[in-house]
């Protein structure tokens, strides 16, 4: 079990002897935005490497959008290969020996291109991009993105799972339980049942940022349970399926009216359609990362429609 800090260019500044003397063990960087060099993080790799802290990276793919590739599997793939061949130049540089994370989300009024078909093949073929460079890929992703986009049957390697148990909770490393969340509700579950993959839990992302070494303008710093360190031949073999035992997410009936309102969509299944429910909503189902992301834009709530009338909603 380690202590590891994620950090980029949000903070402004780091000191790399406060974070090594808090305990921490290993530095995760970001390597680059899609395929622009992320200047200040890859600072921060070298001067924890230099400290003797393990030193890993992740970058921030962006072939996924649909404003990128419109769903087209050939522009995505040449859009992957692209900005993965920019992250491994940077952990080049940097000499990472901890892993490199394939970091897949969406940003604010975006919107999904791939389907999950798709979509997990191409994060299979970045993996082997960066397992070929001579590095050790794992899947960085929230728990309810996993479950959603990614056919799990499929996916060979290590993930590093966003989980906030304890969100609107700020914790440090010494009131966090390093153990996955209680076996019960569908990500508790889905967590305990594939622990084996689960190389890094990203427990939190609020608060203690100044304990750890780093200035962030909200004091949030992204802290993560390490449960193992790679080697260049870690691959966790398929498991057997056992559907029957896996959770799956609870969702909505799908909705089959013709209106283009979410609100009255939910009013009519007798479902909560306030906005705090909405923001749930929209976190659980990845159509924003973070609560206060969620402004009940058209977009926003267009997205929420459309995955309730795929009968693809999950309840918060």
């Amino acid at each position: 079990m380690e202590r590891c800090i994620d950090i980029s260019k949000h903070q402004t500044a780091f000191n790399v002897a406060k974070c090594k003397s808090a305990g921490v063990t290993t530095v995760i960087g970001r390597l680059a935005y899609a395929g622009s060099k992320d200047k200040a993080a890859t600072s921060y790799m070298q001067q924890s490497k230099s400290a003797g802290l393990r030193v890993g990276g992740y970058g921030f793919g962006t072939w996924h959008y649909k404003s990128k590739s419109n769903g087209d599997m050939n522009l995505a793939r040449a859009l992957m290969r692209e900005q993965v061949q920019a992250w491994i130049a940077v952990a080049n540089t940097v000499g990472c020996d901890s892993w490199i994370g394939i970091d897949q989300e969406l940003e604010r009024n975006q919107q999904m291109g791939l389907g999950v078909s798709d979509n997990t093949q191409l994060i299979i073929e970045a993996a082997e991009m960066i397992k070929a460079a001579g590095f050790s890929p794992c899947l960085y992703a929230s728990a309810s993105w996993i479950l959603t986009h990614i056919d799990m049957a499929r996916f060979p390697y290590p993930l590093w799972v966003a989980y906030y148990k304890w969100y609107g909770k700020p914790k440090s490393f010494d009131n966090a339980l390093e153990s996955f969340p209680s076996n019960t509700g569908t990500y508790g579950r889905w967590m305990n049942q594939n622990k084996a993959q689960i190389c890094l839990w990203q427990f939190t992302s609020e608060g203690f940022a100044d304990t750890y070494g780093c200035t962030h303008g909200s004091n949030g710093l992204d802290k993560n349970w390490l449960y193992y360190q790679p080697n260049c031949t870690l691959e966790i073999p398929l498991q057997p399926s056992e559907p029957e035992s896996m959770p799956q997410p609870e969702r909505y009936p799908t909705y089959k009216g013709k209106t283009v309102s979410i609100v009255n969509a939910l009013v009519s299944m007798g479902v909560d359609s306030s906005f705090a429910h909405r923001t749930k909503l929209a976190v659980t189902n990845g159509v924003v990362t973070t609560a206060s992301e969620y402004k009940g834009t058209p977009a926003q709530n267009t997205a929420l429609l459309k995955l309730l009338k795929q009968g693809k909603l999950m309840k918060a």
